[in-house]
């Protein structure tokens, strides 16, 4: 599986906020708002990477303790050093995501922003799965998807750089996701197709995100060879 180099992908997500974050933001509160979600006391940022998302959330949350996790040790390393201002509202840890058990998770919502679709497993529904497992109030995610009762296992392998690397780019099916969510016992569902409103380009020929323009006007996003259907999911438990 690739491992993102610390001076890239994620580290500049400090300094410029994706579209895609801004929207997911306005996803989240909205759904949050429509079943009458309290603020939440405690969030768990699965698949934290550097730590910026991590940071932006415990903005969305002033008074939630926020603890970003993610597997590679070196993104977590990178995390922990540009948060140290954040003192205990702001932990990371070094850990599997199928690795966390109810005991151990951080609390009242689980967010996680582009991951789910790159976990290497054999049932692509998994982690989703597994997160419900946990019974937090509500996860909220992105990832891609497909509104029909289709889905795909995508392996990428990317060229372009100074090593090979291989990762999987899932694309999941909203029904099925529906369906989990039921069998879990999590009534309250939102999902919602994300299309940017402005022009990406790539800044690499291998897998980095660029836009194609529709005759309509609108954007889709891809990364090299394969379109990217992005979605935001919320989860949730019903409210008593």
């Amino acid at each position: 599986m690739h491992h993102w180099p610390v001076n890239s992908y994620h580290l500049r997500q400090y300094d410029i906020e994706y579209e895609s974050t801004k929207n997911f933001y306005v996803f989240l509160m909205e759904a949050l708002c429509t079943f009458g979600y309290a603020t939440p006391n405690k969030v768990l940022d699965v698949g934290c990477g550097g730590g910026s998302n991590t940071r932006r959330i415990s903005q969305w949350f002033p008074s939630a303790i926020v603890e970003g996790i993610d597997n590679d040790a070196e993104l977590i390393a990178a995390a922990k050093s540009m948060n140290l201002e954040y003192g205990d509202r702001l932990a990371f840890k070094n850990i599997n995501l199928f690795d966390i058990s109810p005991q151990s998770q951080l609390g009242h919502g689980i967010v996680s922003i582009q991951t789910l679709s790159w976990i290497p497993t054999d049932d692509i529904y998994a982690p989703i799965k597994h997160l419900l497992n946990l019974e937090p109030d509500w996860i909220c995610f992105s990832s891609l998807g497909f509104e029909g009762k289709v889905d795909a296992k995508i392996q990428i392998s990317d060229f372009s750089g100074d090593k090979l690397w291989s990762t999987p780019y899932n694309i999941l099916s909203n029904e099925i996701i529906a369906e989990i969510a039921e069998e879990s016992k999590y009534h309250n569902v939102k999902i919602k197709k994300y299309v940017p409103n402005k022009k990406l380009v790539s800044y690499s020929d291998g897998m980095s995100s660029y836009t194609r323009e529709f005759a309509n006007g609108e954007y889709a996003i891809f990364s090299g060879p394969l379109f990217l259907p992005w979605f935001f999911y919320f989860i949730g438990k019903e409210q008593l």
